[in-house]
């Protein structure tokens, strides 16, 4: 009897482990768990050319990816984070994965170069607006490590003869330069002929000089500051394979830079609110690294300060520690509450939804209330210190768990202050 059942395999090149993301991959703890987790959704996604669905309506969360690949739900979802920050998936506002390296891996290497364009012209048209987002999708930490590749055209890679040279190239490569070193205060040159592959790819895939700009304003937004992600705000870097990406991340950003200008200049609080992974704990840092030159800086973890105050680590002088935290958290001028709310805790019965979150311990509400006024002039009825929150939980969520005094201290009545994302909204309209 024939076998006509069609079968999907993957073409691993003889360097696949030798490359710079899996070398990473395997030398962390764990490593050889990722890897594995890796290959299984790399043949998870080939029947649907790399993306990686349930079905046409409902993408994979992390307990339905845990089952398909036996491993763990922590593993996974560790798992998931890394390889975002390795540039090896990305994952899309409706929860969609899409394996961004799929296209290495099928086909004759000829044709590797016009799969790879048409692959990613393909993920940025599911990135148009969705008609409903399913919240339960794995959810991505939006700081992504950036990639750093120099990128040779289709007809290199093909081996066809480049004719380019003996046509005019009208591509503005000092313009593009120009505005990185303006903006960075380095010193790129235009010359470079791999800094010119780059950019010239970029042109060829349809973009133009303002794109060029407004990713560089973009990233500059949150790295330039940032002594760890400065090295990043390079050619090489930015105008790679995640140039499209770079480029329409500009709203929170921007909104975020505003703020951050905003905190210079005036006492103002931020809530940052989005499922896990989506990116707010990366605006809440690149916001402290713009304001830490003039303002001094507090970043605080609520759960981790919940055990410290429930005496849950074993220091003995606890007590002196939780004054001088609380001393801290009072004048600090801006000061960051951490996935606020995670201190609460869902309770096992859920029969009646107005009461499924747990109220926080009183002390941790009695200390968060005396920084909250501390923080708050009440004379002038107005914040004395800025407050940054990043949660993900809903407004009605948090006031199940905290008393309403201490949320309306935290959560700014202009919408303006309230960022919003992967398609979450408060219920106070944000």
């Amino acid at each position: 009897m024939s076998d006509n059942k069609k079968y999907y395999y993957l073409k691993l090149k003889d360097n696949f482990f030798d490359s710079d993301e899996m070398v990473i991959l395997e030398s962390m703890q764990d490593g050889y768990k990722y890897s594995n987790i890796l290959l299984k959704l790399y043949l998870r996604s080939l029947k649907n050319e790399g993306k990686l669905m349930f079905n046409s309506r409902i993408p994979f969360n992390s307990q339905m990816l845990s089952t398909i690949t036996r491993h763990s739900v922590g593993d996974v979802e560790k798992a998931i984070g890394i390889f975002k920050q390795l540039g090896l998936i990305e994952v899309l506002d409706n929860g969609a994965i899409y394996m961004l390296d799929i296209q290495s891996f099928v086909g004759q290497s000829s044709t590797e170069a016009d799969r790879i364009r048409n692959y990613r012209n393909k993920i940025a048209n599911d990135k148009k607006p969705q008609i409903s987002a399913n919240k339960d999708g794995v959810q991505m930490y939006d700081k992504s490590t950036p990639e750093l590749e120099i990128e040779l055209e289709k007809d290199i890679l093909s081996g066809k003869p480049n004719n380019s040279s003996a046509k005019a190239d009208n591509v503005p490569y000092a313009d593009v330069i120009d505005y990185l070193n303006q903006k960075t205060a380095k010193k790129f040159k235009a010359s470079s002929q791999a800094t010119k592959r780059l950019i010239k790819a970029r042109f060829n895939e349809g973009y133009n000089l303002a794109d060029f700009k407004t990713v560089i304003d973009n990233k500059c937004v949150g790295w330039l500051n940032d002594a760890n992600m400065n090295q990043y705000l390079q050619p090489a870097t930015l105008f790679g394979t995640k140039f499209d990406s770079y480029l329409n991340d500009t709203p929170k950003t921007n909104r975020a830079y505003r703020l951050a200008k905003k905190m210079t200049i005036e006492p103002t609080n931020v809530f940052l609110i989005g499922g896990k992974g989506s990116g707010k704990t990366s605006i809440a840092l690149a916001m402290l690294a713009m304001l830490r030159e003039t303002k001094s800086v507090m970043f605080v973890n609520t759960a981790e300060l919940l055990r410290l105050i429930t005496g849950r680590y074993d220091y003995p002088d606890f007590k002196k520690r939780l004054i001088d935290i609380e001393r801290a958290m009072n004048e600090v001028d801006v000061l960051v509450l951490d996935d606020f709310g995670t201190e609460g805790g869902i309770r096992s019965d859920l029969s009646n939804p107005k009461d499924a979150f747990k109220q926080v311990h009183k002390d941790m509400q009695e200390m968060l209330y005396r920084v909250l006024n501390a923080r708050f002039d009440m004379n002038k009825n107005k914040v004395a210190r800025s407050t940054i929150v990043t949660t993900n939980n809903l407004q009605e969520q948090l006031e199940m768990m905290y008393d309403t005094k201490i949320i309306s201290r935290l959560i700014p009545k202009n919408k303006e202050q309230r960022l919003a994302f992967n398609g979450m909204q408060d219920v106070r309209g944000i």
